[in-house]
């Protein structure tokens, strides 16, 4: 239990070992609640979000950790 009532956001189960989320400091149990300032509710929704990048561009993805908000750059990486 994380002491925050989560109504919204993606919690972030494991990292791809070397991916672009592992590389930019994300951590397991970070939750995903946006991305370039859009609210990020549920999978699909970040899914949506990611599929409209590409290789190189970096997103301002917003998480919380700890019951903190914390802004990471994470710059997307082929793979």
């Amino acid at each position: 239990d994380l002491g925050v009532n989560i109504s919204q956001g993606v919690v972030v189960e494991e990292l791809v070992k070397g991916g672009s989320a592992e590389f930019a400091g994300m951590l397991p149990k970070d939750i995903i609640i946006g991305v370039d300032g859009r609210n990020i509710k549920s999978v699909p929704e970040l899914q949506q979000v990611i599929s409209g990048a590409n290789v190189g561009d970096r997103l301002n993805v917003k998480v919380l950790r700890k019951g903190r908000e914390v802004e990471i750059p994470v710059v997307l990486k082929a793979g």
